[in-house]
């Protein structure tokens, strides 16, 4: 692993672990916390001693969150084991733009000339840098028979993501497209953000916490074999953000398919953190593409489970028992989150009135059959003419409910037309 001395100063990493346990209202003050970075890829940083104004702009840096564990007994924090599926680590994307705040700057960060630019949306307070944060999608499993076919996808996608390491964004883009950290979408300009890139390697939308992965040590928390631990990735991943940005003028979260799935709770995370810090005009805008969103009751029942979603959801104050057996679970949290949302935050969903992607989901989840019968056949028709209009019944309703909420949807069979997951992950 790469040594801490060359990318952190000691105040940065005292301020990164008191900041976790602060929000963190469970942990007594008086216990220690551990943090280890034994599971981590040699060429990785380790997060809790890496502070983003010390790296290089204009490059992607690969950041490994720590374990932490409390010394008294050696139990982990909760969400403190980011892992991916196979129990191998977890790293996230980091890279600074070459256009800072106000400035067009070099790699090396030396101003060359003051300029304006665009903050996405039109500006937010604070005044510090803008934050682009991207969760990739890329299906998901949630007992032994889908897991076996998605298994390919509970492994770090190191092949792609250790190939970024050290090249530009710019650069990135002779192999990967034009990366959203290059691209101008309206009048947002990205190159001119902050990027975290977070991987999707848990299969778990993000938001897992699998029964005995707060025990995990080799990386088997489920009985089929499984580490759904995505929501101990996310948390980490955001943790490290705060820390690194605790005054940002701007936050943008997108994602794709399941990496749109959770970015409300993401949204809600970081909003109740930068409130708690008394962080008040921070403008934070939601972009989800094509979001796996509907949950069938017999999904809701017998797989759901299987991913202990509820940890994360207890970090945003949702009563997850309150709507664990219930088709309007996702409708719950979206509304939970706006009615919590400032007014001067966007959420945009942006979907196909046709996904063949998100058809197949909600027909594995056995969306259209009767409610304890999972060996029916479904037809693919009726299933597809159901998954629309339970869609856009969701859709509207948030509309209708929130004004800060949008939804654009494009006629035609499609699945991710923003997100990087066609370019990046697969």
């Amino acid at each position: 692993m790469s040594d801490p001395s060359e990318t952190s100063e000691v105040d940065d990493v005292t301020a990164i672990s008191e900041s976790i346990d602060d929000d963190d209202d469970d942990v007594d003050v008086e216990t220690e916390i551990i943090t280890t970075h034994d599971h981590c890829d040699p060429d990785s940083l380790p997060a809790e001693y890496t502070a983003a104004s010390n790296l290089t702009r204009d490059a992607f840096h690969k950041i490994c969150p720590g374990e932490r564990r409390y010394s008294r007994d050696g139990a982990s924090v909760p969400l403190g084991l980011p892992r991916c599926g196979d129990g191998t680590a977890y790293s996230f994307l980091f890279s600074r733009p070459v256009v800072v705040e106000g400035d067009f700057a070099s790699a090396d960060g030396e101003n060359a000339t003051s300029t304006e630019t665009t903050t996405g949306g039109g500006g937010g307070g604070g005044g510090g840098e803008r934050v682009l944060i991207e969760l990739s999608g890329g299906g998901a499993c949630w007992d032994d028979e889908t897991c076996s076919v998605q298994g390919y996808m509970l492994a770090f996608p190191s092949l792609v993501v250790d190939a970024l390491v050290g090249t530009s964004c710019a650069d990135a883009n002779d192999s990967y497209g034009t990366l959203l950290c290059n691209r101008k979408v309206g009048g947002i300009d990205f190159s001119s953000y902050e990027y975290i890139f977070v991987p999707y390697c848990t299969q778990d939308a993000h938001m897992g916490d699998s029964p005995g992965s707060s025990d995990v040590t080799t990386g088997i928390a489920t009985e089929y074999g499984v580490v759904h631990a995505g929501a101990h990735n996310l948390h980490r991943t955001l943790m490290w953000t705060t820390i690194n940005f605790p005054n940002p003028s701007a936050v943008v979260l997108t994602g794709c398919s399941a990496g749109a799935t959770p970015l409300a709770v993401a949204y809600d995370i970081l909003n109740s953190h930068y409130a708690k810090m008394g962080v008040h005009d921070v403008r934070i805008d939601v972009i989800a593409d094509s979001p796996v969103f509907l949950t069938p009751s017999y999904y809701m029942r017998h797989y759901l489970p299987n991913w202990n979603v509820g940890t994360i959801l207890d970090v945003i104050d949702f009563d997850y028992e309150a709507h664990d057996d219930g088709e309007g679970f996702p409708d719950a949290i979206l509304d939970h989150v706006l009615r919590g949302s400032k007014a001067s935050d966007d959420f945009v969903y942006v979907t196909h009135d046709s996904d063949d992607v998100s058809l197949f989901y909600y027909m594995m989840m056995n969306g259209t059959t009767a409610p304890e019968d999972a060996s029916a056949v479904q037809d693919t028709t009726l299933a597809s003419a159901e998954w629309w209009s339970k869609m856009n019944d969701s859709l509207t309703n948030a509309m209708d409910g929130h004004a800060n909420f949008q939804a654009f949807i494009m006629g035609g069979n499609g699945h991710c037309t923003f997100g990087l997951v066609s370019t990046v992950y697969f």
